[in-house]
């Protein structure tokens, strides 16, 4: 079983001749790609099959051809598993005069004394070459597997000497980016397009172009249940997806293609009505135009019972409707069945969030064995690769916790029962630190829900918070954000004639200071850094242990900075 490179090759080129459009001149060109998430032994593969008698499990690689050309292999997946999940993405530019492409794949064990051996990855016979044919206005396919089937098996006939030991292979079709996923949300861009398959069979399990996905812009989905009354506020989950709105059009390192800023934030808590709330939709932007919308009392972030969120709360709200049995926008759902009453977003049908029940909520303490068995009940196997997926609830008796988020991971946990613990665990989830990059959780010069001292929000001058991660926005709609990073601070060098950022006319840092106090700082003033409250003169130097919650401590430390936003991604 050694590589048959030419066979691949002729196949591949005999479909190119059978779909390529001629051409006189030179042609711009377009993107194709191809990502391989699952390959599989179907075949024992473990000291026989695809491996030899003392070789343990497969260590598997990829060949890929589009449009007749071979591609660099894929590098090699973890050593000895009978199953990997490898995201391999390979892509190829085709001329754009192109109306369909060929892609051929093959599936190899590593194997360096004896030769790599080949796996059966097609469910033709006499053949082990996965082919199929891209329609590039759609994204979809045909050959040996059709749209939507994502997955193939090999056929594995043991009486045709060209058959080898099945494969299973599983896979998605870009035509938007060679990388496979344009705007980096970690969401395959034919899974937006045109939906996820999670098995060999053809139905779609998640319909993502029905819950709002888009190719072009940044998604970030999240399910959650909940126990009881612990659930986010509307407001609250307004302020979680105004924050994410507001994301750099780069966030996480890659442009969103659309050219606008932001993250959609997709909220699954299936039907969850608020009787607070209003059929006809709440005022929008109120804590944050300059006008006592209700009169009497206070303006924005000065109205401290209202606006306690700058983007998400409502100034002097109308009194809701959502609970009177009555559809008050005649648009034939009252209450509970109008999306305007729902805490989350109205994913209808496709809606997964649950109330959870039963003894085993009373157990949950982060993520311990009590979160994973109730994840393993109520979330859908198939919504793995596309959803994070949190549980609010109480802790255990004894819990200490506040709640926890997997870093790098798509799972949280929230015992506090608030917005800012949702976004501080969807943070870690996005890879980031209480410190930016490190756990140092109450470095002033970290100014983000990451950090510990700003509880529950980033603190503004006007009053109220907004839920952010660093660099903060200065701007609510994020077309203007503070500094990052920040310059370091040296504790036993204190400067109070140096002001933190002073760009940034809105938001506030925390800090301990010489006496022990902990109190927010705006961020374009200078620090009273000796807590004396007798400013000017600003002293030079001062000595403060500022990242603590006790006096001054020693040995000074240096609290380094590094902002969130580049490290940021979804998906």
């Amino acid at each position: 079983m050694r590589l048959r490179h030419l066979a691949a090759l002729v196949a591949s080129l005999l479909m190119l001749a059978l779909v390529q459009t001629p051409s006189s001149e030179a042609a711009a060109t377009r993107p194709v790609a191809i990502t391989i998430t699952k390959v599989r032994c179907v075949d024992d593969c473990r000291n026989e099959g695809l491996e030899a008698a003392g070789e343990s499990a497969a260590d598997f690689f990829a060949e890929v051809w589009i449009d007749g050309v071979d591609l660099p292999r894929t590098p090699r997946a973890p050593d000895d598993q009978e199953l990997v999940e490898p995201f391999w993405p390979k892509g190829h530019d085709v001329p754009d005069t192109r109306t369909q492409v060929p892609i051929s794949v093959q599936i190899w064990d590593w194997d360096t004394t004896s030769g790599h051996d080949n796996g059966d990855a097609s469910p033709r016979n006499n053949d082990n070459n996965l082919d199929i044919t891209v329609d590039l206005a759609t994204g979809r396919w045909t050959g040996d597997v059709n749209w939507p089937q994502s997955c193939a098996i090999g056929d594995g006939n043991q009486d045709d000497d060209e058959d080898e030991p099945r494969v299973e292979i599983c896979f998605d079709v870009s035509t938007d980016t060679t990388s496979g996923d344009a705007d980096g949300d970690g969401l395959l861009d034919g899974w937006e397009r045109n939906g996820y398959n999670d098995n060999a069979d053809a139905t779609i399990d998640v319909d993502l172009p029905r819950m709002g996905a888009d190719p072009r812009h940044k998604d970030l989905f999240v399910e959650m249940d909940w126990v009881g009354n612990r659930v986010p506020t509307r407001a609250a989950v307004a302020e979680i997806r105004a924050a994410f709105a507001a994301a750099p059009e780069n966030a996480g390192g890659v442009a969103n293609p659309d050219g606008d800023r932001g993250i959609t934030f997709h909220l699954d808590m299936g039907g969850l009505p608020d009787i607070d709330l209003r059929e006809a939709g709440m005022p929008q932007g109120t804590c944050n135009d300059g006008v006592d919308n209700g009169g009497g009392d206070a303006i924005d972030g000065a109205d401290v019972t209202d606006c306690f969120y700058r983007s998400g709360s409502v100034e002097d709200p109308p009194p809701g409707d959502c609970g009177d049995n009555t559809d008050n926008d005649n648009d034939g759902r009252p209450d509970a069945l109008d999306p305007d009453c729902l805490v989350a977003d109205d994913f209808g049908a496709l809606a997964r969030g649950n109330p959870l029940t039963g003894q085993g909520t009373t157990q949950v303490c982060g993520l311990n064995q009590a979160f994973f068995d109730i994840k393993n009940q109520f979330f859908d196997q198939a919504r793995r690769f596309i959803f994070h997926y949190g549980i609010s609830v109480a802790g255990a008796a004894g819990c200490t916790k506040g709640g926890q988020g997997r870093i790098g991971g798509g799972i949280f946990v929230d015992h506090n029962n608030s917005g800012r613990t949702i976004f501080h665990e969807l943070g870690h989830n996005l890879d980031l630190h209480h410190g930016g990059v490190d756990e140092n959780r109450c470095k002033p010069n970290h100014v983000s829900l990451m950090n510990y001292d700003h509880r529950p929000g980033v603190p503004r001058q006007g009053g109220g918070v907004i839920l952010d991660f660093s660099p903060p926005r200065i701007a609510l709609d994020g077309s203007d954000r503070g500094r990052a990073p920040l310059a370091p601070i040296t504790e036993n060098m204190l400067n109070e004639n140096t002001i933190v950022d002073p760009r940034d006319t809105e938001n506030r840092f925390i800090f301990v200071d010489a006496t022990g106090a902990k109190a927010p700082h705006d961020l374009d003033a200078n620090p009273d850094w000796n807590g004396d409250g007798d400013d000017p003169p600003f002293e030079n130097p001062v000595i403060a242990n500022v990242d603590t919650v006790g006096a001054n401590g020693r040995p000074p430390r240096v609290p380094e900075h590094q902002h969130d936003r580049h490290a940021a991604g979804s998906g």
